[in-house]
């Protein structure tokens, strides 16, 4: 159900211009690649974003707390059999739209790649080619976090010139 729904959501999605210069950023990750966190919070500081423009989704399998991790939770409990979200957090957190939608996360987590679709953003990043359809942009990174932020800024780089030309 919910692969149906995250092609639903995708070709359903809204194509609106990514604007440069970033203002606001979402990211979201899975438990297994909470680190990248860190690594990917140094954009707020880049892009020079103010921390109410800048969040952060976790997906934890069991929705337990998670040491040094302040940041919104979600997990299965949060969607219901239909794929669809009853959580009023989670809710907006997808509604509020964002210049730039970063997603870390494992090839095969649907519950992340559905979350993702749910998203309203300029522009997604994500990781696989195997989820092409639910990304603007793949950057093949594997696990490599400097790599991948250092081609994501590169593009916002290419954008933003593009853009003055």
């Amino acid at each position: 159900m919910a692969k149906r729904k995250i092609s639903k959501l995708v070709e359903e999605r809204e194509w609106k211009n990514f604007k440069v210069p970033v203002r606001s950023i979402g990211i979201i990750a899975d438990i297994k690649n909470i680190k990248a966190f860190e690594v990917l919070e140094q954009l707020k500081d880049q892009f020079n974003i103010k921390s109410k423009n800048f969040k952060t989704l976790l997906y934890a399998e069991n929705h337990q707390s998670v040491k040094d991790y302040s940041g919104q939770l979600y997990s299965l409990r949060d969607i219901d059999m239909k794929a669809s979200i009853k959580n009023e957090e989670l809710e907006k957190f997808t509604s509020e739209r964002v210049d730039l939608l970063i997603t870390f996360a494992e090839e095969n987590n649907t519950a992340v790649h559905l979350i993702t679709a749910f998203c309203a953003a300029g522009i997604k990043v994500g990781r696989y080619r195997k989820n092409e359809a639910l990304y603007d942009i793949i950057l093949q990174a594997d696990n490599d976090l400097e790599l991948f932020t250092e081609e994501l800024l590169k593009y916002i780089k290419y954008f933003k010139k593009s853009k003055n030309e």
